[in-house]
């Protein structure tokens, strides 16, 4: 059988990123021939660029050199490098360093592949952040297309791949997505996860068809198909060899209806295919006819290795219906052998002993029985040579780490360690002269406590004759103003007095005298005289200040109920104060009583008392 893994996934690197080892075999010249335009106008280019776009450009140049000389390919790579580095962008950092593991991985050099693609990676995630990067996704997928390719490492690869598929999806890039996902499905093939390739081939398909990528359906489907043809090899179960060629006539039929949008490495690829599963299908001119197309197709495109394999089931064909032609298929089959890779040599060589077999040749279906087990030993021998080769570099790689882990151990010892001497003596020679000037502090600070004292004894001796003189001044203010308002008090009330005893008198005089009117009038209008009562509001608010606007916080009362509050607040009695206000006595206690009322006191709580303490 056609190994279908690697030939298809030759076919989708070609497609891709121009890794098809087998086409460019055989049409190195062709392409080279091809690319030589596109290389000297890079080469001008770079001539005229700034440090940034140079670098790019030579990474350009190391790509398109890459397939035919690898030290052109390295240089320019580490040309780009130096000037990336140079110019400081990191991001440029990680691509250069990918793409010089991409060289190195091509020329099957994995060790400095992978120490360059671990270079690339902390670059590529520091240039990221928390973004997305296409950079990053693209190194992810090389990773593990070398652990798997070169390696064998499909479990290692599986990491990587998932990485690359989970950024793809977020960036809507469902053609590297499928990609991704196509080769985690062979990966996991490979490991005998047989149920877990299946789901990834399904979500591979389901992301090609999202990224409306022809190609890369084919792909996926081939190798999902082709996988069915490997299981009914081992279990012959006819369900497995239906699907294997209902799907791969319908990859057939998409690569006919649509020449234009693949490659034309697709269609002898599926015809091969379709016609082995016809063979085991025993299909037999079915078989016969899908293997003639697919070898004119290779012949014209010069895929020799795919001739190898055409020649190899046809020779089987032949064989199983005893016809003579096996033979000359075999001799095809023989003449192409060196193009294909070992692991399809030995593939090819069971193919004809066994062909050979049911001639019953005997002699040439023991010397390729022969050959067949040369080339298993040897597969073996290489797998072996992988194995070790990959534990190698693990062993290398984790070797180096831990020296570096050790290295930055003992710096970080050394550093604390100098660190701590430093400290020390550091606290030694401020202990020293924190002493020496703690010496000198407590004579200077006992001599400034002691003229302190002094100084504080002389303030606190003139802070208290200045109290004393202050409170002796106020005192004398005070009684000056109450004075005053005593003195304002006396002269209204004697005022008032007066006027009352001369309108008593005027007031005898017979009432038919009209002379008496003004005098009456302007009796009256002295005692209401406001300028009186505003003078003795002066005096009092010098005496008591804020008495009358913290009373009136209280409650909304009058000028004559504000007067109440003055006189019972000066201590006058009853008729005291009926005289200054010239009214009754018993007014004067009708209105305490509605003034006590206003203030909302009860009967416990006495007018005087409450007046006093505002």
């Amino acid at each position: 059988m056609l190994a279908p893994f690697r030939f298809a996934a030759r076919c989708r690197q070609l497609a891709g990123c121009a890794l098809a080892l087998f086409v460019l075999l055989a049409t190195a010249s062709a392409g080279r021939a091809q690319n030589s335009q596109r290389i000297d106008s890079l080469q001008r280019i770079a001539t005229t660029q700034t440090d940034t776009t140079r670098a790019w450009t030579l990474t350009r140049l190391a790509w398109e050199y890459r397939p035919y000389d690898r030290t052109k390919a390295l240089t320019f790579n580490q040309e780009a490098l130096a000037l990336a580095v140079r110019a400081g962008h990191v991001e440029q950092q990680g691509f250069c360093w990918m793409a010089l593991g991409n060289v190195y991985s091509f020329h099957e050099e994995e060790g400095p592949a992978l120490a360059a693609y671990q270079q690339a990676e902390p670059l590529l995630r520091a240039a990221a952040g928390r973004r997305l990067s296409l950079r990053l996704a693209q190194l992810h997928y090389n990773w593990g297309l070398l652990l798997r390719e070169r390696l064998s490492d499909n479990a290692g690869a599986v990491p990587h791949l998932l990485l690359s598929v989970r950024a793809y999806e977020q960036m809507g890039r469902y053609r590297e997505q499928a990609m991704s996902l196509n080769a985690i499905a062979n990966c996991l093939y490979y490991e005998q996860r047989t149920a877990e390739a299946f789901a990834y081939y399904q979500q591979a398909e389901t992301a090609a068809q999202r990224g409306g990528s022809l190609e890369e359906r084919l792909a996926v489907m081939n190798d999902f198909y082709c996988s069915y043809l490997a299981l009914y090899a081992k279990d012959p179960k006819p369900a497995y060899l239906r699907l294997a060629v209902e799907h791969l006539q319908q990859g057939v039929a998409l690569i006919r209806q649509h020449p234009q949008q693949v490659s034309p490495q697709y269609l002898p690829t599926f015809l091969t295919n379709l016609a082995e599963a016809c063979t085991w299908n025993r299909e037999f001119d079915r078989a016969r006819q899908f293997l003639h197309e697919s070898t004119a197709l290779a012949t014209s495109m010069g895929i020799d290795n795919l001739l190898a394999h055409n020649y190899g089931i046809l020779a089987g064909l032949e064989a199983e219906q005893q016809h003579a032609a096996a033979t000359a298929a075999a001799d095809q089959a023989y003449r192409n052998l060196p193009a294909v890779n070992l692991e399809d040599q030995a593939i090819i060589a069971q193919q004809l002993q066994k062909a050979y077999a049911r001639l019953a040749l005997w002699q040439p279906a023991h010397r390729w029985l022969a050959r067949y087990t040369v080339l298993r030993d040897s597969l073996a021998a290489r797998t072996n040579a992988q194995t070790v080769r990959r534990l190698t570099l693990q062993y290398e790689v984790e070797k180096k780490d831990l020296n570096i882990r050790a290295l930055q151990q003992q710096a970080t010892y050394q550093r604390w360690l100098l660190l701590l001497i430093v400290g020390v003596a550091g606290l030694l020679l401020a202990a020293a002269v924190a002493f020496a000037r703690s010496s000198r502090l407590r004579r200077r600070v006992a001599e400034q406590q002691l003229l302190l004292s002094e100084q504080q004894g002389m303030v606190a001796r003139q802070e208290h004759l200045l109290t004393q003189q202050q409170q002796l001044q106020l005192q004398q203010e005070v009684d000056y103003k109450h004075r005053e308002l005593t003195t304002a008090t006396l002269n209204l009330e004697r005022k008032n007095e007066l006027l009352l005893a001369l309108r008593k008198e005027l007031e005898q005089v017979p009432e038919t005298s009209q002379q008496l009117k003004p005098a009456f009038r302007l009796i009256n209008q002295n005692l209401q005289l406001d300028e009186d009562i505003d003078q003795f509001r002066l005096h009092f608010e010098g005496v008591h200040p804020r008495f009358f606007q913290n009373l009136s916080a209280l409650a909304a009362l009058s000028t004559t109920e504000l007067r109440y509050c003055a006189y019972l607040r000066m201590g006058l009695a009853t008729k005291e104060i009926a005289n200054l206000l010239n009214i009754e006595p018993h007014s004067v206690r009708v209105g305490k009583h509605r003034l006590k009322q206003k203030l909302q006191l009860s009967k416990e709580i006495d007018l005087e008392h409450f007046i006093q303490n505002i």
